[in-house]
């Protein structure tokens, strides 16, 4: 299946349904503004504090299948990245690898 053939993801809603469709949706994705504005509201209602976007999310969710050491090309898969060198800006130290750094650095002297 390419891309053209998935669903999206989020989906449109479809301010123009008509009464009693059970319809909610259109079959179009929902659009990077509609995104970020679902993020927000989101965060809110679950009482986050911080700058939520889907880019924020996407970044962390990334982050932490490759910190669990979830293989990359299932990572690259699950994210639609082409290519696995395209997850290198993803990769970074865990709080757990800078402590252990850390630790490392401290016993050296």
């Amino acid at each position: 299946m390419n891309s053209a053939d998935s669903p999206p993801f989020y989906l449109a809603i479809n301010y123009r349904r008509r009464p009693g469709s059970n319809f909610w949706y259109m079959r179009a994705p929902l659009g990077k503004n509609g995104i970020d504005k679902l993020m927000k509201t989101a965060a809110q209602s679950a009482g986050l504090q911080g700058n939520f976007t889907n880019h924020t999310v996407r970044k962390t969710c990334i982050s932490r299948l490759m910190d669990a050491e979830v293989p990359v090309n299932y990572v690259a898969q699950l994210s639609g990245h082409r290519t696995l060198k395209s997850l290198d800006s993803y990769k970074a130290a865990s709080a757990d690898h800078q402590r252990k750094m850390s630790l490392i650095l401290s016993r050296s002297g």
